[in-house]
């Protein structure tokens, strides 16, 4: 089983990079080393727990296999708004090379890049980083195709994500796409990007996205004379599809597996250089936003299942915070949080006082645990995870960070925290955004799909309607049956499963200590808020005076809109500091 080394390198400009090594358990049976350059956005969020998997699978062929987060990416140094990030990019692939090298012990060094990782690597090849092999899975044919296809994205979203009520924050010639943000400067700096270097022993694997090639590459590279190997990548779709869901295709593993095998090749000798510093600790001093200085450090919880992994980060130096911020998972998406969130508050936080973790909970992100596990929706609300967090909370505890928490959780992650809130007199507040559930019982999600597909059925008769194929004659008593039906299903509904769920949750509401305080915030359409509106639990919060519900703009559960950000980053700033009003600064607004 391979050994896994977090630490962090610096860049030339200063900026901290994220990096983890899987070492194999053996001496290494290969010289090849393997640095795995990541894609952007939605693509790095969704096919994590697949990347990390592979690695390790990489490590256990004899391969040292080195990760790391783009810089303004992960838990990376730097923040949309840093200029000249595509350099940085570029620069993090060149010093990777170095410390697979130095710090991994590989001879060789074959770059793997990922969806835009992949451009990102031919370009670092064309301005001599010092590596031997290349091979990129989905690669854009260009920078330039990359941000049309994003722009593309982002325009198919609009309609749903974009708040016409509100303007947004982000400047007009910025991009959103899945959440995550492109500047003006970083889109013009990708629009130039079109390699035409070739590996520095000429020889590439180049791997479709389920059968179509980035043809455009493949002739770059043979016009200047590189042995091209092609495969057509099939099951890139649900690599790159959701965080639950993800798999590397086995074809796409035993293709890698055995174009690596091939070592008749020699290994590019690095010129001498600095070899980029290394460290468990980085110390940030900013990332371009006016802020006090922070550290930032891998914590291993041991569970009964194997370790729970997470980033804590402390003011610097740290100043005996009176409690710390925990920030839990959201479903199947790493510690970074939906769309790097927990990443900028933490940092926001820490310019206050506060230290924060932001954690892997079992079987996501980098934590242990068999991800088949997590393959249903019903797996994500098991009682266990309550457990793990309050051992996360103990290790904590013993480390001398602080004696009492304030916990953050959006989805499946805010029904851990309400659930820990019950039972852990250490917990303060719990912020539940877009919480999945406060209750949960094994009909809960038959019972939404009831009402869902009831109102889908409405929307069938109103199109028969708009498409003339109901009679005006017949329009009073159909419309009656239709509500009329519609008020009996959900009371029935309500009345059965719903009725008594609402019941178990006002006996929780009234389980709560005096001064824990409850804060619960929904995007537009979320079905607890709508539920809790049918039981009549929002009518009497006078009953619960610490538990509080706030609306939060637009309609989408992972809060991918900027406006949607900016407002949960203030919402954080406010309620977890809310005792240290004094001290927070403004909501920087980096991403948003």
């Amino acid at each position: 089983m391979s050994r896994t080394e977090a630490f962090y390198f610096a860049l030339d400009s200063g900026t901290s990079v994220f990096a983890l090594l899987d070492r194999p358990a053996e001496a290494p049976v290969s010289s090849t080393g393997v640095l795995i350059c990541p894609p952007w956005g939605w693509d790095e969020a969704a096919s994590y727990r697949s990347r990390r998997d592979w690695a390790k699978e990489l490590s256990a062929d004899g391969h040292p296999s080195l990760r790391f987060d783009l810089p303004a990416a992960g838990d990376s140094g730097g923040d949309p708004t840093t200029t000249g990030l595509v350099p940085l990019w570029i620069e993090a692939i060149h010093a990777g090379a170095k410390s697979l090298r130095t710090v991994g012990g590989a001879s060789r060094v074959a770059l793997l890049g990922v969806g835009l990782g992949a451009l990102l690597a031919q370009e670092a090849l064309a301005r001599g980083v010092f590596a031997d092999e290349l091979i990129c899975w989905g690669a854009p044919p260009s920078g330039r195709h990359f941000a049309r296809e994003a722009k593309a994205f982002a325009a198919m979203q609009a309609d749903r994500l974009v708040d016409r009520n509100r303007e947004s924050p982000m400047p007009p010639d910025w991009l959103e796409a899945h959440g995550f943000v492109l500047s003006s400067e970083t889109l013009a700096a990708l629009k130039a990007l079109r390699s035409d270097g070739a590996p520095g022993s000429g020889r590439a694997l180049l791997i479709g996205r389920d059968g179509i090639y980035d043809s455009a590459g493949r002739e770059r590279l043979q016009a200047v004379g590189a042995e091209v190997s092609e495969d057509p990548g099939i099951g890139w779709g649900r690599f790159v599809g959701h965080p639950e869901t993800t798999r590397l295709p086995p074809s796409v593993e035993q293709v890698v597996r055995k174009w690596l095998t091939d070592d008749r090749h020699s290994s590019v000798e690095a010129a001498a250089a600095p070899v980029p510093a290394t460290g468990s600790r980085a110390i940030f001093s900013g990332d371009g936003a006016e802020r006090s200085p922070f550290a930032e450090e891998p914590l291993r919880i041991v569970e009964a299942y194997g370790d729970a992994f997470g980033i804590l980060t402390q003011p610097e130096p740290s100043n005996g915070a009176p409690y710390c911020a925990v920030f839990l998972n959201a479903g199947a998406i790493r510690h970074v949080g939906p769309n790097r969130m927990w990443v900028e508050a933490a940092r926001d936080l820490a310019a206050a006082g506060i230290p924060s973790l932001r954690v892997d909970l079992e079987s996501i992100g980098e934590a242990d645990g068999d991800p088949a596990r997590r393959a249903r929706v019903s797996d994500f609300y098991d009682e266990g995870f309550v457990d793990q967090v309050v051992a996360v909370l103990d290790q904590l505890e013993r480390q001398g960070v602080a004696g009492r928490f304030r916990l953050v959780g959006l989805c499946a992650g805010a029904y851990w925290a309400f659930r820990t809130a019950l039972v852990d007199d250490r917990v303060e507040v719990a912020v539940l955004i877009n919480a999945g559930a406060l209750v949960w019982h094994p009909g809960i999600l038959g019972e939404r799909e009831g009402r869902r597909t009831g109102r889908v059925l409405q929307r069938h008769w109103w199109g028969r309607l708009l498409r003339g194929e109901i009679r005006w004659f017949n329009l009073p008593r159909i419309a009656g049956q239709i509500i009329v039906g519609a008020q009996r299903s959900l009371r029935r509904s309500f009345r059965r499963g719903t009725a008594s769920g609402g019941t178990a949750i006002v006996t929780d509401l009234d389980r709560l200590q005096p001064g824990r305080r409850i804060l619960l915030a929904f995007s537009g359409g979320e079905v607890l808020q709508e539920e809790l509106m049918a039981l009549g639990i929002l009518d009497r919060l006078d009953n619960w005076p610490d538990v509080e519900v706030v609306d939060l703009p637009g309609t989408d559960h992972t809060l991918r809109s900027v406006i949607a950000q900016r407002a949960v980053a203030e919402l954080l700033l406010r309620e977890v500091g809310r005792d240290l009003s004094a001290q927070l600064p403004e909501s920087t607004g980096r991403q948003r």
